[in-house]
C-alpha cells in the first residue's frame, strides 16, 4: 500500500508541475513588448495624418493578428512552422512601413519543415530581438539585414535567426 501511495503521489506532483511549467509558458508567450506596440500605433497614427488610408488598414490588420496570435496561447502552445512564419510576415510588414529599406530580411524554411510543430509565439520575438539588439545603434538607427534559416539536422528542427549588426561584447 505504501508503494502505491508514493507512485500516486510521484503522479501527482508530475502532473502539478506540468501543469504549472505550461501556465507560465502561458504567461510568457502572451508578453507583448509594450513599446514594439506604442510605436506601432503612433506609425498608425502618422499614416492617418498623412491621409495613408491603405497603410493604416494593411498596419492595423497586421497588428490585431499579431496581438490574436501572441494572446491565443489557449487552445495549444504549439503550432506549424508555416503559421508561425505566416505571424512573423505580419510582424515584418508592420516594421517594413516603419524602417522602409534600411532593413532587408530573407526567410528559408525548409518546405518539409512547414507542417511541423514548434513552440507558438517562437519567431516573431527572436526575430524582435535582431531588430532591437542587433540592428539598432546607440542612436536609435536601425539599418542592416535579418536572415530567418529553418532546417532539419540529425532530427531535430532548427532555427537560426542572425543579423548583421553591431554584435555582443565578447564578455
Amino acid at each position: 500500500r505504501m508503494m502505491e501511495k508514493v507512485n500516486q503521489q510521484v503522479l501527482e506532483i508530475q502532473d502539478r508541475e506540468r501543469k504549472n511549467a505550461l501556465t507560465q509558458y502561458r504567461l510568457l508567450a502572451t508578453q507583448i513588448e509594450p513599446h514594439f506596440v506604442y510605436n506601432t500605433m503612433s506609425l498608425i497614427n502618422a499614416l492617418a495624418s498623412q491621409g495613408d488610408d491603405a497603410g493604416v488598414i494593411e498596419i492595423n490588420t497586421a497588428l490585431i493578428h499579431l496581438l490574436r496570435e501572441r494572446i491565443n496561447t489557449r487552445a495549444t502552445i504549439v503550432d506549424t512552422v508555416n503559421s508561425e512564419i505566416k505571424t512573423l510576415e505580419e510582424y515584418l510588414r508592420i516594421m517594413a512601413y516603419r524602417y522602409g529599406d534600411a532593413v532587408s530580411v530573407s526567410i528559408d524554411v525548409d518546405p518539409q519543415l512547414r507542417q511541423c510543430q514548434i513552440p507558438k509565439n517562437l519567431l516573431q520575438p527572436l526575430v524582435e530581438n535582431a531588430f532591437m539588439h542587433g540592428l539598432t545603434n546607440e542612436s536609435g538607427v536601425c539599418q542592416g539585414s535579418i536572415g530567418i534559416l529553418i532546417y532539419e539536422s540529425e532530427g531535430t528542427i532548427v532555427i537560426e535567426v542572425s543579423d548583421d549588426g553591431k554584435g555582443m561584447e565578447p564578455d
